[in-house]
């Protein structure tokens, strides 16, 4: 019973994440790719970046769409050029933020439950305690990095 319950929740989970990745895709296209002319033009300069960054976000992770942003390892395709930040920042912050509540959390709530049901020596325990600290580490890195966006949208 415990297992079919954390197994629901785990589901559901996945489920808005997937779902979650769809809708930033959505508001990339209408709100951010298309209506910001300083990103426009940044992105004819640089293709690569705009096709393989929506793609992987789409199909991993909308939080790799930061990847425009963020300046990685120095490459000219991760410093995209916004109007204004809030044009990125705000969904980021928004999607974030239900990310957390609605996918994070009960999926923490499944693996806590997966903990107490099955002994230690089980590997589904050891699989679960694995990926609960994987998901605690997410939830906290995602959080610090809303905090640092909303830091940089008050100072604007």
């Amino acid at each position: 019973m415990v297992v079919s319950i954390a197994m629901i929740i785990i589901i559901a989970g996945l489920s808005l994440h997937v779902i979650c990745n769809l809708a930033f895709l959505a508001v990339y296209i209408w709100l951010i790719k298309e209506r910001d002319e300083i990103f426009m033009l940044w992105r004819t300069q640089h293709k690569y970046a705009s096709v393989f960054v929506p793609i992987l976000g789409t199909v991993f992770s909308f939080h790799l769409y930061r990847m425009l942003y963020v300046n990685f390892f120095n490459l000219a395709g991760s410093r995209a050029i916004f109007l204004k930040k809030e044009v990125i920042y705000t969904p980021m912050i928004r999607f974030s933020y239900f990310h957390i509540l609605c996918v994070c959390f009960p999926l923490i709530a499944a693996q806590i439950l997966i903990l107490n049901h099955f002994p230690i020596s089980n590997l589904i325990w050891m699989l679960a305690l694995d990926s609960l600290f994987v998901t605690v580490l997410i939830c906290l890195l995602v959080f610090l990095d809303i905090r640092k966006m909303e830091k940089t949208l008050n100072e604007e």
